[in-house]
């Protein structure tokens, strides 16, 4: 009986440090999806002609399609 019980807890042990490093690696990718629309919300602003152009100088002007 006592060594069914050290060999669950064990197993319970390594359980929850799997489950640990799964809900890690769920988070990191949560994060990478939330960048890759703010990416994606950039590239389409610029695509589109929104936002500015940094120059030597600093902000040059604002550049637009038209």
């Amino acid at each position: 009986m006592s060594l069914t019980l050290k060999a669950l807890t064990k197993e319970l042990t390594e359980m929850k440090t799997e489950f640990k490093a799964f809900s890690q690696t769920l988070e990191k990718v949560a994060v990478q999806e939330m960048q890759i629309g703010l990416l994606m919300k950039w590239y389409d602003e610029l695509r589109h002609g929104d936002g500015f152009v940094r120059g030597t100088r600093g902000i040059d002007r604002e550049y637009s399609d038209r």
